[in-house]
């Protein structure tokens, strides 16, 4: 059986045992002795601080002598304290605060109506441009041929295409032709999509289709052999490749 060696707690004065080959290292008889004396003036974390008075609660706190030259620090013992003293007081609020520059007038974007804004915020995106949101709404996300993604009011052809009688027998067929599986990864049934080996939207732009009677006489665009079965993931791996 290995010895034990008496110690006396450093903190409390209380004697304790501890394995001899621990004897340097146990100066403490427990977390609690361990805990009271980091956080005494003697401790380790106390010796390189300063000591002051909280303004609102006089409670003793303490905290580093760097930390005394930035603004604010050294007269709150927390956050709690500090704001508790703004309310009362009523420093540091609007025009009294000494940071405060007041506003700025500016002239709206879309509207052109003069409107003022704190200048704290004027860096940030879409802010100090326009006067409310519904004005930043209308400026920017444009609709129709404003919009920087407008590509000739072709989505409105894709949705009448893919919603007529037509391409949903074409699908109706690719899938019945794969049996209902994924000829990518063999999945059978669940989300399925039928999809164009030869793509939707190269079909169109190279027949140049315009209307949907020109749609349904292109013989390309429903050939089920351009078309195959893939399951959602695999139709989007696919899709994201190209």
């Amino acid at each position: 059986m290995r010895s034990k060696v008496a110690i006396i707690c450093q903190q409390c004065g209380k004697k304790h045992f501890v394995l001899s080959g621990f004897k340097d290292k146990a100066k403490f008889c427990s977390n609690k002795c361990v805990g009271k004396y980091m956080s005494s003036e003697n401790g380790p974390t106390k010796k390189k601080k300063i000591r002051c008075i909280c303004k609102q609660c006089k409670k003793e706190f303490f905290i580093k002598p760097s930390e005394t030259k930035t603004k604010g620090r050294g007269s709150f013992c927390s956050h709690k304290c500090h704001n508790l003293n703004v309310k009362i007081t009523g420093v540091y609020k609007g025009k009294l605060s000494p940071n405060y520059k007041g506003k700025i007038k500016r002239i709206c974007q879309f509207c052109k109506k003069p409107f003022e804004v704190d200048p704290n915020i004027v860096h940030r995106l879409h802010q100090g441009k326009y006067c409310s949101c519904h004005c930043r709404a209308l400026a920017v996300c444009k609709r129709g041929e404003e919009c920087n993604l407008w590509k000739g009011g072709v989505y409105p052809l894709n949705k009448l295409i893919r919603l007529n009688f037509r391409y949903r027998q074409w699908r109706s067929d690719v899938f019945t032709r794969d049996k209902f599986t994924c000829q990518k990864c063999g999945q059978r049934k669940g989300c399925l999509d039928a999809h164009h080996i030869k793509l939707f939207s190269t079909i169109i732009a190279e027949y140049k289709i315009k209307t949907m009677e020109q749609a349904v006489q292109c013989e390309e665009l429903w050939n089920i052999n351009n078309g195959m079965t893939l399951c959602r993931n695999c139709h989007k791996r696919t899709t994201h490749s190209l």
